[in-house]
């Protein structure tokens, strides 16, 4: 009589939901300058990354990037276009989760008193 050998592998498998480390802050920048946006997100798998400007998706270009669990958006030269609610949003088979800020560019004229930021110019 044959004998039946049987083998079985058990695979573990462990999903945690996105979980971000490092949130976006609102801030008032004045125009012209460049604004550096980042967030760092953990999550298994690693959470895929998006980010928004008043609802709409920012493009894929040279001023979205993202490396692991790190992810920022560069702005350069900012105008009034550039003021508005910004969003990072990260998505995984665990879950989703977001981050936002509201980013106001001040103009020539224009004075925050909200943030600790001392301008110059013609007030």
């Amino acid at each position: 009589m044959g004998s039946v050998s049987t083998s079985s592998v058990l695979l573990l498998l462990f999903v945690v939901a996105p979980i971000f480390s490092k949130v976006l802050k609102s801030v008032d920048v004045p125009a012209g300058t460049t604004l550096v946006l980042q967030c760092h997100v953990t999550g298994t798998p690693l959470p895929d990354i998006s980010w928004y400007h008043d609802h709409k998706r920012l493009p894929l270009s040279h001023d979205v990037t993202g490396h692991g669990e790190s992810s920022s958006v560069v702005i350069g030269r900012l105008g009034p276009e550039h003021s508005g609610e910004y969003v990072c949003e990260a998505v995984n088979v665990a879950g989703e989760t977001s981050t936002s800020a509201v980013i106001c560019v001040l103009g020539k004229g224009v004075l925050s008193v909200s943030n600790a930021h001392t301008l110059t110019g013609d007030f």
